[in-house]
């Protein structure tokens, strides 16, 4: 994994893909040893009980491009201020 994760050029994932922890860790460990300059695309998905600010903000730390859903607004106004 971590070997395709130096190739990688562009990763897209979602948040959805952090609500259990092995994938979590997995994901987070493959955004970790992508290359500097890889495109990474995160797809935010505010779907209860499936989110925790805390990861979130994890996954945005990794993230050069967010891609928002406009109905999930009030919750991440409420989240990040």
């Amino acid at each position: 994994m971590l070997d395709l994760a130096q190739k990688t050029d562009v990763i897209c994932f979602g948040s959805l893909a952090s609500r259990c922890e092995n994938s979590r860790l997995s994901l987070l460990t493959f955004l970790e040893a992508t290359r500097q300059d890889a495109l990474k695309v995160l797809g935010l998905n505010l779907c209860a009980p499936f989110y925790e600010k805390g990861i979130i903000e994890k996954l945005l730390e990794k993230t050069n491009v967010l891609k928002l859903n406009g109905e999930e607004r009030p919750i991440r106004t409420s989240m990040f201020n």
